[in-house]
């Protein structure tokens, strides 16, 4: 929740603001051995309002409200620069949008031109490194190796 991790601030017709924070926690670009290239990115946003002063609307005195946390998600953010010597891009019925691997949920799947990319979302507060490494796993289900 750091001042430099604010992406945005909005407010409501109460006045009352709101901070989305993004937090890009891993980002990572790699040439495998396989000759593919490897992108991926994860990025936390958190949503928290501010604390502000209300009127009451009995006794008619001003409390100060307290900062509250309204939820946090995780993003996912894949794509790989498929090798057309060693592999072919087929299609999976269990990694397509809108299925569930783990605790990510793919929200966008694109496989033209050679690349695959790939967004998914996770409304979990944690997500563990297996996951994510789970997640590379699942993508790389979408490549059958070519005879050689």
């Amino acid at each position: 929740m750091l001042k430099t991790k604010v992406a945005r601030e909005t407010k409501d017709t109460r006045d009352r603001t709101t901070q989305y924070f993004r937090d890009e926690w891993l980002s990572l670009k790699a040439k495998l051995f396989d000759g593919n290239v490897l992108r991926v990115s994860a990025i936390q946003k958190s949503k928290n309002r501010k604390s502000y002063w209300k009127r009451s609307s009995i006794s008619g005195k001003m409390k100060m409200k307290p900062e509250k946390f309204k939820g946090t998600e995780h993003d996912l953010k894949v794509r790989i620069v498929v090798n057309p010597d060693a592999y072919q891009i087929v299609s999976n019925q269990e990694f397509r949008q809108g299925a569930s691997v783990g605790k990510y949920t793919i929200s966008q799947l694109s496989t033209e031109g050679g690349i695959i990319n790939v967004v998914a979302s996770s409304p979990f507060e944690e997500v563990e490194q297996a996951q994510i490494l789970n997640f590379l796993k699942s993508t790389y289900s979408l490549l059958q190796r070519k005879a050689a």
